[in-house]
């Protein structure tokens, strides 16, 4: 009897710890092609790209990385990694740098693939967070991208973006606390934060 296997399976280069939420796909540098985005306790962010076992891209000192996500959480047509750490950093990496700089040097390479690259922004908001989702929570015609945030204390929050209408500059920019509910339950679940996703665009 024989049998046939129709999954390709992928063997990735990675040792060390991670939260549950600390992994996901998502078109991290724009170029309409899926990567998978680790982030482990010791702080280091590891960005898979195809099929290769290593890391494309690795970023340390970040902090005991929780939750990662990627999304158009800047609402400027272009997608960022998000990384939110136990201590209550919240970390945006601009990937689509580092994928445009293949044409240049080596030594422009180098510098763009260091370890000791920092995120383009990071701003510290309430600690112990347990689940992220990047989405549209207002319901408004301009499709705003909200983060939603659960905590391990029952408390989701809800943030946006918002920089001067002048200004470009991601360090311009700022995370801004739109509202605040407390569950009945642990909001410990992907699908319990797509309901309360959902409850909130219906409310």
């Amino acid at each position: 009897m024989r049998s046939l296997s129709y999954v390709q399976l992928v063997s990735l280069d990675f040792t060390g710890t991670l939260f549950p939420r600390a992994i996901c796909l998502g078109q991290a540098d724009n170029d309409s092609l899926n990567e998978l985005i680790v982030g482990d306790t010791s702080g280091k962010l590891h960005v898979y790209k195809n099929n290769d076992s290593k890391p494309w891209l690795t970023r340390t000192r970040v902090g005991m990385l929780t939750c990662v996500g990627v999304g158009d959480i800047c609402n400027n047509g272009r997608n960022f990694v998000v990384a939110v750490g136990a201590e209550g950093w919240f970390h945006l990496f601009d990937l689509s740098a580092v994928a445009g700089a293949k044409s240049d040097s080596s030594s422009q390479q180098e510098a763009l693939f260091s370890d000791d690259q920092k995120p383009c922004f990071s701003q510290h908001i309430p600690a112990s967070t347990k689940v992220i989702l990047i989405s549209d929570i207002g319901n408004l015609s301009l499709c705003f991208a909200e983060l939603l945030v659960g905590y391990t204390d029952r408390v989701v929050r809800a943030f946006r973006w918002e920089e001067p209408n002048d200004s470009s500059d991601l360090s311009s920019g700022l995370l801004v606390l739109l509202k605040k509910w407390l569950l009945e339950g642990q909001a410990g679940l992907y699908t319990n934060m797509e309901y309360v996703n959902q409850r909130l665009k219906n409310s």
